[in-house]
C-alpha cells in the first residue's frame, strides 16, 4: 500500500514537471540576447520576440540589423527588453538601465568617459517623469528639475548660470505680481458695514448744514420785544452817548 500510493506521487510530480516544462519553453523562446559592438561603445541587451500596439506619445527602442534604433509612437525591429547595458569601447561603464517592450523604465544612470556620474533620470511608460539630475566630467552638479509626461515641471536649478525657473507643463511659468495699489475686495459685512458707513457720514453732513442756514436764516415767527423794552433800550442808548 505505502509503494503505491509513492508510485502514484512520483507520477504526478513527473506529470507536473512535463507539464511546466513546456508551458515556460514557448516564453523563453520569445526573449534573445544581443551583443552590439561600435568604434565607440559595446552594448549589452535583449529583445522580445513579441509585438504590441504602439502609443504615439512614448519613445520606442529596438533592434535591426545588428542595431539599436529609437522613433517616437511606432518601431520597426525587435523591442528592447529587461536589462541594458553600454560600456564604452575601453570597458568603462556608459549607461545602465531597463526596457518594458521597447519603453524605458525606472531610473537609468549614464557616466563619463572617467567615471563621473554624468545624468540620473526616471522613465515611465517611455517618457521621462521623475527627477533629472545632469553633472559635468568632474562631477559637480550642473542641473536639477523635474518631468512628467516628458515635460518639464516645478523648479529647475541652473548652477552654471546661476538661475532658478519654474515650469508648469513644459512652459516657463512667470508668477503674476500683485498690485500693491490696488484695493482689496472684503467679505459681504465688510462691504456692508463700510456702506452703511458712507450713508451715515452723508446724512450727518445734512444734519451739519441744516443746522447753519437755521443759524444764519432769521426766525419770522420770534416775538417784538415790548414798547416799554424798546423804550427803556432807547432811552439807555441815549444816556450813553450823552455820557
Amino acid at each position: 500500500m505505502y509503494f503505491r500510493i509513492k508510485l502514484l506521487l512520483m507520477r504526478y510530480l513527473l506529470l507536473f514537471s512535463t507539464l511546466l516544462f513546456f508551458a515556460c519553453k514557448p516564453n523563453a523562446e520569445l526573449l534573445q540576447k544581443k551583443k552590439i559592438q561600435t568604434t565607440t561603445y559595446k552594448e549589452d541587451c535583449v529583445v522580445v520576440l513579441k509585438s504590441v500596439k504602439p502609443s504615439l506619445n512614448s519613445t520606442y527602442f529596438w533592434y535591426k540589423s545588428n542595431e539599436i534604433h529609437k522613433s517616437k509612437g511606432d518601431y520597426s525591429g525587435d523591442l528592447l527588453q529587461g536589462n541594458y547595458l553600454r560600456h564604452y569601447i575601453t570597458n568603462e561603464l556608459a549607461e545602465k538601465g531597463s526596457f518594458s517592450y521597447g519603453l524605458k523604465k525606472g531610473e537609468w544612470k549614464s557616466w563619463h568617459k572617467n567615471g563621473k556620474l554624468k545624468v540620473i533620470n526616471h522613465w515611465k511608460n517611455g517618457e521621462l517623469s521623475g527627477k533629472y539630475f545632469l553633472h559635468n566630467d568632474s562631477g559637480e552638479l550642473l542641473l536639477k528639475g523635474k518631468y512628467l509626461k516628458g515635460k518639464r515641471v516645478g523648479k529647475w536649478v541652473d548652477y552654471v548660470k546661476k538661475d532658478t525657473t519654474r515650469y508648469k507643463s513644459g512652459i516657463v511659468f512667470i508668477k503674476k505680481i500683485k498690485d500693491t495699489n490696488a484695493v482689496k475686495k472684503g467679505g459681504v459685512f465688510t462691504r456692508v458695514f463700510k456702506k452703511k458707513n458712507k450713508e451715515g457720514k452723508k446724512k450727518t453732513g445734512k444734519k451739519i448744514a441744516r443746522q447753519t442756514e437755521i443759524k444764519k436764516t432769521p426766525n419770522k415767527n420770534a416775538k417784538k420785544p415790548s414798547f416799554l423794552k424798546r423804550l427803556f433800550k432807547k432811552k439807555t442808548t441815549n444816556k450813553n452817548a450823552k455820557s
